[in-house]
């Protein structure tokens, strides 16, 4: 691995810890922001896992699509990866037959010893919510580090040993219970490691935007992105409650991913496309700001505190990021098409003065 571009300061690795795990666990309420006051020590503990896993994860997956000089696919597809190594492979909750944070999904699409509905929900939940919607936002917030790696050889071993020390410590942790079959532990890896392939090797071109401006307004790209958090949350449950066959939940599941991905590819295009872009951005959290100030009003008091800031941050990305006619993000390249790393800033737009009144 050659030698990284900018290193990664303060302020920009605290964005990207405020990003991943904040939006998959502070924000949702798995690892809940009043441990802070009431378990202190346990909250840190809980917090440094989250950064083993979420941070590093999400490091590792950008550095991958910069140095492979690959776009948004490979993201989404080295995100499912990531989907299966968290829940699959550290946590166990892809076997877990019951109780939190499973609940129902612990019987309901059961086969085989693994929860097929769970399984599917999570992979797709962890590649949008916890690698793509990060990594895209710290895109938009620091233009000027896109398609410059970050990371040395040393600091990506650090954040592979990171991982891999969460995996090892969740199957000595599981070791009594809920802990799969070896032949299981193989088959995700294997799992993994074709995913990380098909990454590794696919297309420039595939998930690449239309050229052009948006062929849909900024209400339909909010209407796309309330689709997956909540087709999957209240659309699942309604289904296994109700007793319908697994198969069904998962392709309703699987399709409230898919198809506002497609969507967006085909009406996103690659200019004037800010409106639509933080539409589609507000359009994935909207659910969960519900969902976990639901949650904080009625369990956990407090996590609506953890949504006013969010909320405060999308503000602030509004009026800072969100603000001109750059589209180049929407291209779904985290690099430059055709580019090489280390990509450095674009230089800027030089605008000519307007020539002077032509006296009659």
């Amino acid at each position: 691995m050659p030698a990284a571009g900018p290193r990664l300061d303060r302020r920009a690795l605290l964005v990207l810890i405020l990003l991943t795990p904040g939006i998959p666990e502070l924000l949702t309420g798995s690892t809940t922001i009043t441990r802070l006051v009431f378990d202190p020590f346990g909250f840190l503990v809980t917090l440094l896992l989250d950064l083993a896993l979420y941070t590093t994860g999400a490091l590792l997956i950008r550095e991958a699509a910069v140095r492979w000089n690959r776009g948004w696919g490979t993201v989404l597809l080295l995100g499912l990866a990531y989907g299966i190594v968290e829940e699959g492979l550290a946590v166990h909750t892809f076997f877990q037959p019951g109780g939190n944070p499973v609940a129902l999904f612990g019987s309901y699409g059961r086969w085989l010893g693994l929860n097929w509905v769970w399984a599917g929900e999570f992979a797709f939940f962890h590649a949008t919510f916890s690698i793509a919607l990060p990594l895209y936002l710290y895109t938009r917030i620091y233009p000027d580090l896109r398609g410059v790696p970050l990371l040395t050889r040393r600091s990506a071993l650090v954040c592979v040993g990171g991982i891999l020390s969460v995996v090892l410590l969740g199957d000595l942790a599981f070791a009594a219970v809920d802990r799969p079959p070896i032949l299981w532990e193989v088959g995700l890896s294997l799992a993994v490691l074709l995913l990380a392939a098909a990454a590794r090797y696919l297309p420039n071109r595939f998930a690449l935007a239309a050229s052009g401006p948006p062929r849909a307004s900024a209400r339909r790209f909010l209407l796309l992105g309330l689709l997956p958090f909540a087709a999957w949350l209240p659309g699942s449950y309604l289904l296994a409650y109700r007793g319908a066959p697994p198969t069904l939940t998962l392709l309703l599941v699987g399709a409230s991913y898919i198809v506002p991905a497609l969507l967006v590819l085909r009406w996103i295009g690659s200019e004037s496309n800010d409106p639509q872009c933080f539409a589609f951005v507000v359009g994935l959290l909207l659910p969960i700001f519900a969902f976990s100030t639901l949650f904080g009003l009625v369990i956990v008091p407090g996590l609506e505190l953890v949504d006013v800031a969010y909320i405060g941050g999308l503000w602030w990305l509004r009026r800072h990021v969100f603000t001109g006619n750059d589209g180049y993000a929407a291209q779904g390249a985290v690099v430059p098409e055709g580019a090489t790393w280390p990509v450095r800033a674009r230089a800027p737009t030089v605008v000519p003065p307007p020539a002077p009144l032509q006296r009659p």
